[in-house]
Protein backbone atom coordinates (compact mmCIF):
# COMPACT_ATOMS: atom_id res chain seq x y z
CA UNK A 1 0.00 0.00 0.00
CA UNK A 2 1.53 3.40 -1.00
CA UNK A 3 0.96 5.92 1.59
CA UNK A 4 1.71 9.73 0.85
CA UNK A 5 1.07 13.32 2.02
CA UNK A 6 0.22 12.47 5.98
CA UNK A 7 -0.34 14.98 7.72
CA UNK A 8 -1.92 15.47 11.41
CA UNK A 9 -5.12 17.40 11.13
CA UNK A 10 -5.78 18.00 14.80
CA UNK A 11 -3.87 19.90 17.13
CA UNK A 12 -3.54 16.51 19.50
CA UNK A 13 -2.38 14.12 17.01
CA UNK A 14 -5.90 11.86 17.01
CA UNK A 15 -6.25 12.38 13.33
CA UNK A 16 -4.19 12.85 10.12
CA UNK A 17 -5.02 12.88 6.39
CA UNK A 18 -3.14 11.09 3.98
CA UNK A 19 -3.19 9.40 0.31
CA UNK A 20 -3.31 5.75 0.33
CA UNK A 21 -3.10 4.49 -2.71
CA UNK A 22 -4.34 7.89 -4.53
CA UNK A 23 -7.04 8.31 -2.61
CA UNK A 24 -7.15 10.83 0.64
CA UNK A 25 -8.34 9.59 3.93
CA UNK A 26 -9.00 10.90 7.29
CA UNK A 27 -7.51 8.54 9.44
CA UNK A 28 -7.97 7.95 13.71
CA UNK A 29 -4.51 8.16 15.26
CA UNK A 30 -5.31 4.94 17.29
CA UNK A 31 -3.73 1.32 17.35
CA UNK A 32 -6.01 -1.26 15.59
CA UNK A 33 -7.23 1.17 13.09
CA UNK A 34 -5.69 -1.02 9.48
CA UNK A 35 -4.72 2.59 7.84
CA UNK A 36 -2.90 3.95 11.33
CA UNK A 37 -1.25 0.18 11.89
CA UNK A 38 -0.08 -0.01 7.76
CA UNK A 39 1.47 3.94 8.49
CA UNK A 40 3.57 2.51 11.74
CA UNK A 41 4.52 -0.61 10.03
CA UNK A 42 6.14 1.87 6.75
CA UNK A 43 8.14 3.86 9.66
CA UNK A 44 5.94 7.01 8.22
CA UNK A 45 4.84 9.95 10.81
CA UNK A 46 2.61 12.59 9.46
CA UNK A 47 3.84 16.19 9.26
CA UNK A 48 3.22 18.60 12.06
CA UNK A 49 -0.56 19.98 12.28
CA UNK A 50 -0.26 23.26 10.88
CA UNK A 51 -3.39 25.44 11.59
CA UNK A 52 -5.19 26.96 9.25
CA UNK A 53 -4.69 30.71 8.34
CA UNK A 54 -7.92 33.03 8.99
CA UNK A 55 -9.48 35.14 7.02
CA UNK A 56 -10.18 38.92 8.17
CA UNK A 57 -13.38 37.95 8.23
CA UNK A 58 -12.76 35.03 10.27
CA UNK A 59 -10.91 36.67 12.31
CA UNK A 60 -13.08 39.37 13.19
CA UNK A 61 -15.92 36.66 14.46
CA UNK A 62 -13.64 35.11 16.30
CA UNK A 63 -13.00 38.70 18.31
CA UNK A 64 -16.73 39.01 18.64
CA UNK A 65 -17.88 35.47 19.74
CA UNK A 66 -15.75 36.75 22.92
CA UNK A 67 -18.18 38.27 24.98
CA UNK A 68 -14.89 40.21 26.74
CA UNK A 69 -13.53 41.52 23.66
CA UNK A 70 -16.94 42.17 21.98
CA UNK A 71 -17.62 44.19 24.99
CA UNK A 72 -14.57 46.14 24.96
CA UNK A 73 -14.97 47.10 21.28
CA UNK A 74 -18.94 48.29 22.08
CA UNK A 75 -17.36 50.93 24.79
CA UNK A 76 -14.78 52.03 22.67
CA UNK A 77 -17.75 52.30 19.50
CA UNK A 78 -19.76 54.01 22.15
CA UNK A 79 -16.68 56.52 22.65
CA UNK A 80 -16.98 57.27 18.80
CA UNK A 81 -20.26 58.04 18.82
CA UNK A 82 -20.28 60.50 21.65
CA UNK A 83 -17.76 62.51 19.84
CA UNK A 84 -19.41 61.66 16.33
CA UNK A 85 -23.23 63.29 18.15
CA UNK A 86 -20.40 66.12 19.88
CA UNK A 87 -19.21 66.94 16.48
CA UNK A 88 -21.59 68.98 14.05
CA UNK A 89 -19.23 68.96 11.34
CA UNK A 90 -19.47 65.45 11.44
CA UNK A 91 -22.78 63.55 9.80
CA UNK A 92 -23.76 60.55 11.23
CA UNK A 93 -25.89 58.82 9.16
CA UNK A 94 -29.56 57.51 10.15
CA UNK A 95 -27.90 53.80 9.18
CA UNK A 96 -25.19 54.35 11.08
CA UNK A 97 -27.15 55.58 14.03
CA UNK A 98 -29.75 52.88 13.86
CA UNK A 99 -26.44 50.16 13.76
CA UNK A 100 -25.44 51.92 17.01
CA UNK A 101 -28.48 51.77 18.60
CA UNK A 102 -29.25 48.39 17.85
CA UNK A 103 -25.33 47.35 19.15
CA UNK A 104 -25.59 49.39 22.12
CA UNK A 105 -29.81 47.34 22.77
CA UNK A 106 -27.70 43.93 22.52
CA UNK A 107 -24.94 44.86 24.80
CA UNK A 108 -27.08 46.02 27.58
CA UNK A 109 -29.00 42.44 27.12
CA UNK A 110 -26.11 40.53 27.63
CA UNK A 111 -25.92 39.53 31.59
Amino acid sequence: MLIENAIFTQPDHSVFSADYDGQNLSVPASEGNMHYDELLRQGITPADYVPPVLSRGEQIAALLADTETSALLARKLEDVIQVLDASPDIAMTQESKDWATDRQTKRDSVP
